[in-house]
């Protein structure tokens, strides 16, 4: 899995979180997480702090324990300026099998930088439903399903007669 913080935005991080994404990149969790810990502890008031929790919360989702996934959220809680914490919140909502979460965590982080690239790729792989046609029939409703094959049928010939054009 790789890190998804770019190299420009690298300048000001504390090297002890510089060193576990490192660590992390190389698939050392247990190190990466020692280190991201030693991060965390070194910057308590650093603007930084709930980017370093989320990669720890994810290491340790990676580990398989169950409070990774609470320190992730508890860092997406108080965020509103780094979207690679919605990102790790994301990635370990998927772990434990919540797509629902992991897709909301996704729309936050997009909300905050719309372009940013891993959490485009992420939302492309999980695949986002479209809306059922009739809102206030089910999903699986026949007339939902025919509906909506039918709009996706006109929205596959407009899309074609647009490359044509």
């Amino acid at each position: 899995m790789a890190t998804s913080v770019p190299e420009n935005k690298k300048a000001g991080l504390n090297p002890d979180f510089l060193n576990g994404l490192k660590l992390l990149k190389e698939e050392e969790l247990l190190a990466a997480l020692a280190v991201f810990r030693l991060a965390i502890k070194n910057s308590i008031d650093d603007e930084f702090a709930s980017l370093y929790a989320s990669y720890h919360g994810l290491t340790n989702a990676r580990l398989g324990n169950p409070n990774g996934l609470r320190q992730c959220r508890l860092a997406a809680h108080f965020e509103e300026h780094h979207a690679d914490v919605f990102l790790n919140l994301a990635r370990a909502e998927i772990l434990e099998g919540n797509r629902t979460r992991a897709l909301d965590a996704i729309r936050s982080g997009l909300r905050i930088d719309p372009a940013h690239s891993a959490l485009r790729k992420l939302r492309n792989e999980q695949g986002v439903r479209r809306s059922p046609t009739i809102g206030w029939l089910r999903r699986e409703h026949r007339v939902n399903e025919t509906l909506g094959k039918f709009t996706h049928w006109v929205s596959n010939i407009k899309s074609t007669n647009n490359i044509r054009d």
